[in-house]
């Protein structure tokens, strides 16, 4: 499976303008992420991929 931010799965996100679109890619292009950016000012912002990418899940490790 790939790596999200990847060129192989890069992250993908939906902003309603285009300076928040650069937004984005300016974070994503300081962390050396790939981004696909569609700008739909309709739809409702969804930057889901890039916050998974700033706040990465923590491992769980069980304890025996």
């Amino acid at each position: 499976m790939s790596k999200l931010g990847t060129t192989s799965k890069p992250a993908i996100v939906k902003v309603q303008t285009q300076d928040r679109a650069f937004e984005i890619m300016k974070i994503c292009s300081d962390n050396n992420w790939q981004v696909i950016v569609g700008i739909e000012p309709d739809k409702k912002e969804d930057i889901s991929d890039v916050e998974r990418l700033l706040n990465p899940p923590k491992p769980v490790i069980s304890k025996s």
